[in-house]
């Protein structure tokens, strides 16, 4: 199941088939989509051509099987949230196109550490990172934030 959401802000949800998620995402259809929700899905994998969604402002791909997520992710520049929590990631692509970003959250993965190009994420408020194989705390993140403990 999906469910995605246009302008106009209505959501729609349907039954997608695996074999025809990566062709229903070129469709010009979904390119106004700025809400999408393939959570519990148990995807392996998600298209490249998710970087064709310029309007996508919410993805949320939570509780699936990704081992990582494509790097046409970093072209969603009018992204403000993402959520990949509950998968087997195991890196972040470099997500410095992500301008718009406010909230990303990888909660219970596999990521041992992050892309430094995060720290250049501006307007990043919410980042949570819980459950994770980090090797260390990073120090930009530790200064970034440490006026909100």
């Amino acid at each position: 199941i999906c469910s995605i959401s246009a302008r106009n802000r209505q959501k729609i949800s349907f039954d997608l088939p695996v074999g025809l998620f990566s062709t229903t995402l070129s469709t010009t259809a979904l390119i106004l989509l700025e809400v999408l929700n393939l959570s519990g899905n148990l995807l392996g994998v998600l298209p490249n051509q998710i970087g064709q969604l310029q309007n996508l402002r919410e993805l949320d791909v939570s509780a699936n099987k990704l081992v990582s997520l494509p790097r046409p992710v970093e072209y969603l520049g009018h992204l403000e949230s993402l959520r990949a929590d509950f998968n087997n990631l195991r890196s972040l692509p470099d997500l410095k196109g992500l301008t718009s970003l406010s909230e990303l959250s990888v909660t219970c993965n596999l990521i041992s550490a992050f892309p430094t190009t995060i720290r250049d994420l501006r307007l990043l408020k919410v980042f949570r990172l819980a459950g994770n194989d980090l090797l260390y705390t990073p120090e930009w993140l530790v200064i970034r934030y440490a006026h909100f403990a």
